[in-house]
């Protein structure tokens, strides 16, 4: 058998090249790692603000009752998980801000227009919980507003942020709550926030709104002596697009 021959020259040459192929690979994945840490950066970074608006109506006590909710949703988004063309966005820090309810009462019934007409009295209280069942909330003031845990339309028992008022004679009520902040946790593990955006190994993109859950509850009293109740569930969202 014949013995190969050391050649310095063309193992320092070899060595050379094992090194500098090494160092290329380590470039082109820091490279392709790159944007996914900034994207996670800059979307941790941007703060959306979004106000919504929603009605409803209804024939309560021989009124014709009209309730708008209102006020602005805080929020950022978040990269979950990046494997390639497959992706996961998330809300986090989400907030609602100057959560306002407005309620009109009119000659009923709704099914025609009609002048607004007074009742006697009004107690209105807002409940509001988190949409996607995920967290849990804080109120940014105390009274009259307060936390408790109750029944949620979609998610059973969890906490509520809360605050109830009652009115006199009128035709027009506004609960306003200016500089009023509910917060909603974030979840210990991310990918267990609200989606914002998804996309799967096929390519496939989805944007997901964001959405939260309050209940107006309400007691209307026509006269001093009569009452009837009325409690619309609403689903606002927004969008970050």
């Amino acid at each position: 058998m014949t013995e190969r021959s050391f050649d310095p020259v063309a193992e320092t040459s070899r060595h050379r090249r094992v090194v500098i192929f090494a160092a290329g690979l380590i470039i082109a994945l820091v490279a392709v790692a790159a944007p996914m840490i900034g994207a996670q950066s800059a979307e941790a970074a941007t703060t959306y603000s979004r106000s919504f608006t929603t009605s409803q109506s209804k024939t309560v006590a021989n009124r014709c009752v009209r309730v708008t909710l209102s006020g602005t949703m805080l929020f950022q988004r978040k990269v979950a998980a990046n494997y390639g063309i497959s992706t996961l966005v998330v809300y986090v820090n989400r907030k609602v801000t100057n959560p306002r309810v407005r309620v009109y009462t009119y000659a009923g019934p709704c099914s025609a227009k009609k002048p607004r007409r007074s009742i006697a009295k009004l107690s209105v209280t807002q409940r509001w919980s988190d949409h996607s069942c995920n967290g849990n909330l804080s109120v940014s003031v105390g009274f009259p507003w307060g936390v408790s845990v109750g029944a949620s339309p979609r998610c059973g028992r969890e906490e509520r942020a809360h605050r109830s008022a009652t009115y006199g004679r009128s035709s027009a009520y506004d609960q306003k709550n200016t500089d009023t902040t509910i917060r909603y946790a974030n979840k210990g593990s991310i990918t267990h926030n609200p989606p914002a955006f998804s996309r799967n190994l096929r390519g496939d993109e989805k944007r997901i709104r964001l959405c939260q859950s309050a209940v107006v509850s309400m007691v209307i009293y026509p006269t001093a002596s009569s009452s009837d109740s009325w409690s619309p569930t609403f689903r606002p969202c927004v969008k970050y697009w």
